[in-house]
């Protein structure tokens, strides 16, 4: 083969990657857009006050594409709290693996899941304050895992630095109810305080602390 066809398979192939990979950038564009409206509207209106038509308008996008991404509204309701848990799971994660003290961990925990609320307040609106999406056969269960916080509560007990009654699965999804519901509170403004003032009573009131024997 001359080294002109060579040179030229090489350019059509490079082409046609360049194309699918805007194609697949496109895609990934309007999934966003069609999370961030279906996210704003089902937070205002709820699931049985938004539709399809109405989501995609809102992202400027057609019915069609609407229906590339997801299957029906419920689908997207369903993406829509996956990505916020998933989120704010990661911002969680990175947030622990920072303080040093247990103090200082608790308060960058509830410091990050108030930044979140607050950069994401759509998505966390949906996500917690609203009903949970019903739960699909063969999908992944719609939760947002304590897990973490009833182990690291589990160990404090058994080093005899919280509370023997305490039960760690029990305080750990009371301290998420707690946190979620009060961020969802100063999001809608029926809380005044500051985030500083914010953050610091929640950690205060974490049952790391609040429970703790030292």
């Amino acid at each position: 083969m001359s080294e002109s066809l060579v040179t030229s398979a090489a350019n059509s192939g490079e082409r046609v990657r360049t194309q699918a990979d805007r194609r697949k950038k496109a895609q990934e564009a309007a999934r966003g857009r069609l999370l961030q409206a279906g996210a704003a509207l089902l937070a205002d209106r709820g699931l049985e006050g938004a539709n399809s038509n109405q989501i995609a308008r809102a992202a400027g996008a057609g019915v069609g594409t609407f229906y590339t991404h997801f299957e029906d509204k419920h689908a997207l309701h369903r993406a829509v709290v996956r990505h916020t848990f998933e989120g704010l799971q990661a911002r969680l994660a990175k947030a622990a693996a920072e303080p040093e003290s247990l103090e200082e961990q608790v308060r960058a925990l509830v410091g990050a899941l108030c930044d979140f609320a607050a950069a994401h307040p759509d998505f966390f609106r949906v996500a917690f304050g609203r009903p949970l999406p019903a739960h699909v056969p063969g999908e992944p269960a719609l939760t947002f895992s304590t897990r973490g916080v009833e182990q690291r509560l589990d160990a404090l007990r058994r080093e005899g630095r919280l509370e023997i009654d305490v039960d760690p699965g029990v305080a750990a999804c009371a301290a998420l109810a707690m946190q979620t519901g009060v961020a969802l509170q100063w999001l809608d403004g029926r809380l005044k305080a500051d985030r500083e003032i914010l953050v610091e009573t929640l950690t205060r009131l974490h049952p790391a602390l609040s429970a703790s024997t030292d």
